[in-house]
C-alpha cells in the first residue's frame, strides 16, 4: 500500500466512528490491516498514525495525483432547499446546518489540495 493510500485509509477510519455498517467482523478486519500498515511505518496503532502520518512526496504518482486534481473541480456539496417542517427555530437550524457543511467542505479541499501540493505535478496534475 502507498504511503498516500494508507492516508486515504486513516481519513476514513477516523470519519467512521461510529461505525457505519453493523458487521463487526469486516471492522475488525479493516482495522487490524490499518494496525499492520501503522507499525510497517513505525506506528502502534493506526489512531496513532493518524494523528501525525504524512505521505512521502517519493510516494506520490502521477496516476494519483491526476485524481486529487479531478476531486479539486469538484463542486462542494450543497443542501440545497432546506424545508421548515415542525416550527421552531428553523433560521437558526438552517444557519447551523449551513455552517457545518462549509466547514466539512472546506477541510476536504483543503486535504485534498495539501496531497496534491506534494504530488509531482501539483494542481495541473502533470
Amino acid at each position: 500500500m502507498l504511503d498516500i493510500e494508507y492516508r486515504a485509509l486513516l481519513d476514513l477510519m477516523m470519519c467512521s466512528d461510529p461505525w457505519p455498517v453493523s458487521d463487526s467482523e469486516n471492522q475488525d478486519i479493516i482495522k487490524r490491516f490499518a494496525k499492520r500498515e501503522a507499525r510497517k511505518r513505525g506506528f502502534d496503532s493506526w489512531v496513532a498514525a493518524y494523528h501525525v502520518f504524512k505521505p512521502g512526496k517519493e510516494e506520490c504518482k502521477d496516476d494519483i495525483a491526476s485524481p486529487c486534481s479531478t476531486l479539486l473541480s469538484e463542486p462542494d456539496y450543497d443542501a440545497g432547499l432546506l424545508g421548515d417542517h415542525g416550527g421552531g427555530n428553523i433560521s437558526w437550524w438552517h444557519e447551523y446546518l449551513r455552517s457545518q457543511i462549509n466547514r466539512c467542505n472546506g477541510y476536504w479541499r483543503g486535504l485534498i489540495e495539501g496531497y496534491v501540493e506534494e504530488c509531482p505535478g501539483g494542481k495541473d496534475g502533470k
